[in-house]
């Protein structure tokens, strides 16, 4: 599969009710009817505005915990999702002024399609309705957000028990949230999704996902904020990825499309030299998800 096939890749990206232009990696803009308010905002400094709580909380939305540390008070927050309502809809709170620079938002996620990424994937349901911000792509824009996966594909659904090598998963993904929270101080609010029933638990509404899952998960947010919890040496993003690939990767397409390609894979990147991996990876990530949804690929070669 040739490289140019991923540049000829085009996504129309439906304006917001804000009209608010967000950074991504390719940075993409939000409103593509006004350039010249596009270029103002990118080139506008970002606005360290301190974060108003009161602006979000509602009958949806709970503090689950709070500390006060150096740098003022951190919360951990949980809203109950209510479509269209700018403060418990994700698409609309992460894109509000007074959530810039201060709010990592916690969507969740399947495994595969998290290792896609926006550019393959595109946005999900529910709260992963906001998986084209995920960290970095609107970190210069102060959007923060980072997935946690409930399961491993749509295919499988949600995790069902809870254990090796879910319970590992969860922890490298948790080094992430660490990550950014560290290398970027100024965060000051931790939001997740709820169920319905209990706003100390994260919800699923896509994924049944089982109660232990769902507690480890729920605890591990509510003490992201504590002093033991802070990386004093972070590790790098790039590390991160790559551990969660060579760990997990064969084993969630192989519960996803069966050991026999998920062997063909392996063995194809087996073959890779080192420093061609995550290229070659991402073109097959890209060739399954195509493959799932009977497509065509084009190539140019």
């Amino acid at each position: 599969m040739d490289r140019d096939y991923l540049q000829s890749i085009k996504r129309v990206i439906e304006p917001t009710t804000c009209g608010t232009q967000v950074n991504e990696r390719k940075k993409i803009k939000i409103n593509d009817d006004d350039e010249s308010a596009a270029k103002d905002t990118q080139t506008a400094p970002p606005q360290q505005q301190s974060f108003d709580v009161n602006q979000i909380l509602s009958q949806n939305t709970s503090i689950i915990s709070e500390i006060n540390d150096a740098a003022g008070k951190k919360r951990v927050l949980s809203v109950r999702y209510e479509r269209g309502c700018a403060k418990s809809d994700f698409t609309k709170m992460v894109l509000q002024p007074s959530a810039r620079h201060t709010c990592l938002f916690i969507m969740c996620e399947n495994f595969i399609h998290q290792q896609m990424g926006f550019d393959i994937a595109g946005n999900g349901g529910g709260s992963a309705a906001i998986r084209k911000y995920t960290y970095p792509a609107g970190k210069d824009d102060g959007v923060f957000v980072i997935g946690i996966a409930t399961g491993w594909s749509l295919n499988t659904k949600g995790f069902q028990f809870f254990g090796q090598p879910i319970k590992w998963l969860i922890d490298i993904q948790f080094k992430a949230i660490q990550t950014i929270l560290t290398e970027h101080p100024t965060i000051q609010n931790v939001i997740f999704p709820c169920s319905e029933d209990d706003p100390k638990c994260i919800g699923s509404g896509i994924f049944e996902v089982s109660n232990d899952v769902t507690k480890y998960i729920s605890s591990k947010l509510a003490d992201v904020f504590l002093p033991q919890n802070m990386l004093s040496n972070p590790k790098s993003m790039d590390a991160i990825n790559a551990a969660q690939t060579r760990h997990f990767d064969h084993y969630a397409l192989a519960l996803d499309c069966g050991t026999k390609l998920a062997k063909a894979v392996e063995d194809i990147m087996h073959a890779v030299p080192r420093e061609n991996k995550m290229k070659i990876w991402r073109l097959l990530r890209e060739w399954y998800s195509q493959m799932k949804e009977d497509k065509v690929i084009k190539t140019n070669g």
